[in-house]
């Protein structure tokens, strides 16, 4: 596993980002923008499509769930190495806001799932009388 190092002078700009005000980026999401299309497919193709997306976000959620235990238990490896030079009070508070925010991604995981499933219930009914 590769380690990296945050340099003194990556550290003041870590630390100077982290007090601005968030940049946003467009928002794209290219699963509902293809399924906005899904005219373009066959029903056997678009449910290939759907359940890949589908199982991608369920192996993420899976991952994160993971991460997120692992964080909380102490078993995480980089949370581990950032024990080694860290106070224990510190080290707490960083363990909760990476469980935190590893278990919001985990929940979006899960949504894109239920979403999808959702859009797979579509595309039978759309697809409903085509030959």
């Amino acid at each position: 596993m590769e380690q990296y190092i945050l340099t003194p002078i990556g550290r003041k700009e870590l630390d100077a980002w982290i007090m601005r005000d968030i940049q946003y980026i467009p928002i794209r999401e290219p699963f509902l923008l293809w399924s906005s299309y899904m005219e373009k497919c066959t029903l056997d193709k678009a449910l290939s499509i759907i359940d890949n997306h589908i199982e991608k976000f369920e192996k993420r959620a899976r991952q994160l769930e993971e991460a997120t235990y692992k964080i909380q238990t102490n078993e995480y490896k980089l949370m581990k190495v950032r024990a080694e030079d860290t106070p224990k009070d510190k080290l707490k508070k960083i363990q909760m806001a990476r469980a935190f925010a590893y278990g919001e991604i985990a929940t979006k995981a899960r949504f894109e799932v239920e979403q999808a499933r959702r859009i797979k219930q579509f595309a039978y009914s759309f697809f409903s009388g085509d030959d």
